[in-house]
């Protein structure tokens, strides 16, 4: 493999890269003003548990476990009537209320599975959505007061918990470059750039694979 130029990392980096601040939070348990009001979150993060399995002769082989999902945090603008943060105490409070151990008596009262976080490219399409499952409030942070701060606006954390969260197309469903395995050892390869047509048949994806994964890629 021969040492790339800067055109051929340049050519690699399509549109100048994904930027950080191009998102928008939806959260209807809140509302509209989740879209303004979201400081700062993340692309949700998750792990595949290995399983160590001993063969004969001591040697060790690892395979996919279960998947674990990170719990996902978002910093929020606190606005001059508390509104967000009022809301958020009251969905928390659903859960598990401040005064005694009473909460709801089922989940379905106080989970949401319609939050999402998008991420868009620098011309506005949108690149990428993650859509949450069974999610609640864990955790809401404190909000720091000081007399030194005269300038910022206040923020806090709201730390939610989740069953899973799915990638999702813009029109709703699962992600179609996430091929559903069914016997075959094909992943999340048929991957397009924005702007350029994303294989639908067999035929196509087997083209963009290795010749070593061909061989061995079974029916999807």
């Amino acid at each position: 493999m021969a040492l790339g130029n800067i055109n051929d990392f340049k050519n690699r980096l399509l549109v100048g890269g994904a930027r950080a601040n191009y998102y928008v939070v939806y959260g209807p348990t809140i509302g509209e003003d989740m879209q303004f009001l979201a400081r700062a979150t993340q692309l949700p993060a998750s792990n595949v548990n290995a399983v160590e399995v001993m063969t004969p002769g001591g040697r060790k082989i690892k395979l996919a476990g279960e998947r674990t999902f990170e719990d996902w945090t978002v910093s929020v603008y606190n606005d001059t009537q508390m509104v967000t943060r009022r809301k958020f105490e009251m969905w928390q409070s659903a859960c598990a209320q401040y005064g005694n151990p009473i909460g709801a008596d089922a989940l379905a009262a106080y989970e949401s599975s319609t939050w999402t976080v998008t991420q868009f490219s620098r011309s506005g399409a949108p690149m990428r959505t993650y859509r949450f499952f069974n999610m609640w409030p864990s955790g809401l942070g404190s909000i720091e007061l000081s007399f030194d701060e005269q300038s910022s606006i206040e923020q806090f954390d709201v730390t939610f918990a989740f069953s899973h969260f799915e990638p999702v197309s813009s029109g709703g469903t699962i992600d179609p470059d996430i091929i559903q395995i069914a016997g075959g050892v094909l992943g999340t390869l048929a991957v397009s750039p924005i702007g350029t047509p994303t294989p639908t048949s067999q035929g196509e994806i087997n083209e963009q694979l290795p010749s070593a994964v061909n061989s061995s890629a079974g029916s999807v």
